[in-house]
């Protein structure tokens, strides 16, 4: 799905998040997602909507049910399904020198480290979700990638979910 740039907009955001289509078949790749939330805010292409730094304040509320994989397919010669970095098969060569799935989240988690560092310091601030989470490096990496400890939850159940995007919503709206 293509993403929807800065708009105020609700009929817009509404029609989108309707029309959004799940795919499974890539895996879970937190980096990417932060990288694309970010771009969206950011003040240059490919979004041009953003306020320029400094200007506003940037809130990114980053939320995942899964730890960084990529899904594997062992029937097909690549080794896996088409993920952002290509093939599992093809990374020897272009940009994780493990080829395992082990090392794919080794690489992917140390790319969603890199973003958040860079992210926060260009001033974006960084909540997390974690939904359904029970890897402990997971939890780690997103408590340390929100901008501070009570910008990071938790959540086991929808209704914890729920819950916790109450809480950032309340602490949001005293931003305004």
């Amino acid at each position: 799905d293509a993403l929807l740039p800065l708009t105020d907009q609700r009929t817009d955001i509404d029609n989108k998040i309707d029309g959004l289509l799940h795919w499974n078949g890539s895996g879970t790749n937190v980096a990417e997602g932060l990288a694309w939330g970010w771009r969206v805010l950011s003040p240059g292409v490919p979004f041009t909507e953003g306020a320029a730094y400094g200007e506003a304040t940037k809130v990114i509320v980053l939320m995942t049910d899964g730890v960084n994989n990529v899904d594997p397919n062992p029937e097909f010669s690549h080794l896996s399904e088409y993920s952002a970095y290509g093939y599992l098969e093809q990374w020897g060569h272009n940009r994780i020198a493990d080829k395992t799935y082990a090392g794919f989240k080794s690489y992917a988690d140390g790319r969603l480290q890199q973003v958040c560092s860079n992210a926060k310091a260009e001033g974006i601030q960084i909540y997390t979700v974690a939904f359904g989470i029970t890897d402990v490096q997971t939890l780690k990496i997103l408590e340390d990638c929100a901008t501070a400890p009570p910008y990071a939850y938790t959540a086991s159940t929808s209704s914890d979910l729920i819950d916790a995007f109450k809480k950032v919503a309340q602490k949001l709206s005293m931003l305004r």
